[in-house]
């Protein structure tokens, strides 16, 4: 991992460890949220990403019915603080599982 990597590495978990008021960014990367994502590049330019149902030592979709506010779309070419605003909604959305 170059220096430059690694200061984006470090941002990215240390804006984490804030937005969730986790302990340091090594407790941060052992929690179990999980976001899964798709993109059709030949289709669309909407990234799906939606939010994991962790239970222990897995994640798994939500039921149909409660997958209302767990679905987040954004566009490839929205800026990186739009797409990373995406990301963390994605996230907050598996709070109760891994709080």
């Amino acid at each position: 991992m170059n220096s430059e990597t690694g200061r984006a590495f470090l941002n990215f978990w240390d804006k984490i460890v804030v937005d969730f008021q986790i302990k340091d960014w090594r407790t941060a990367i052992t929690k179990t949220a999980c976001v899964f994502s798709c993109w059709d590049y030949e289709n669309t330019d909407q990234i799906e990403l939606t939010a994991s149902r962790g239970g222990g030592g897995g994640h798994g979709a939500w039921d149909l019915d409660k997958n209302d506010g767990k679905v987040f779309h954004v566009s490839i070419h929205d800026t990186d603080e739009a797409i990373g605003e995406t990301i963390l909604r994605a996230f907050n959305a598996c709070r109760p599982h891994y709080a």
